[in-house]
């Protein structure tokens, strides 16, 4: 992979025996990552997002995939963050807190989500949107509470595609 010197957005889905995968060998002229179904992955060595200065829109898909994507710290470049198919009633988001660059969370489709992450969100975040959270959702729209104090700085917040700030 590291002759694709201009690759600039890439995919991978839909790889369900795929049983490793080394973060420091994608494109560091990567831009856009997409990644969804890949099955169980054991990282081959540390796995760090350093090199992917360029990385601003990450893209994770499915529950595994997730747990698995953020165990190393992602690149600081990012811009926009969207998370598809949570299953669980709560992530761990000290994956977030160095995310400085951060400004759109896309959460969708994460029906047992109850809350936020503890330490909350990146102050540099401008939009928070959420679609398909209901337990959520339904805290969120009271526009008070514990999970409203974590997200009651950022600018937008959309929810089912409804702006509510």
């Amino acid at each position: 992979m590291n002759t694709l010197t201009s690759l600039q957005e890439m995919e991978i889905d839909n790889l369900p025996n795929l049983q490793s995968l080394v973060i420091n060998d994608l494109p560091i002229s990567l831009r856009e990552l997409t990644v969804g179904s890949i099955g169980w992955i054991m990282w081959n060595a540390e796995p760090t997002w350093e090199h992917l200065t360029c990385l601003s829109v990450l893209r994770i898909n499915g529950n595994n995939t997730v747990n698995t994507v953020m165990v190393p710290l992602l690149p600081a470049s990012l811009v926009t963050l969207c998370i598809y198919g949570l299953s669980d009633t709560s992530f761990n988001g000290k994956w977030l807190q160095h995310l400085t660059s951060l400004q759109n969370l896309e959460i969708v489709n994460a029906p047992k989500l109850k809350s936020l992450p503890k330490k909350g969100l990146p102050s540099s975040l401008s939009v928070l949107s959420m679609t398909h959270c209901p337990l959520l959702e339904a805290s969120l729209r009271r526009k008070q509470g514990k999970e409203w104090r974590k997200i009651a700085k950022i600018p937008a917040i959309i929810i089912d595609d409804e702006l509510i700030t």
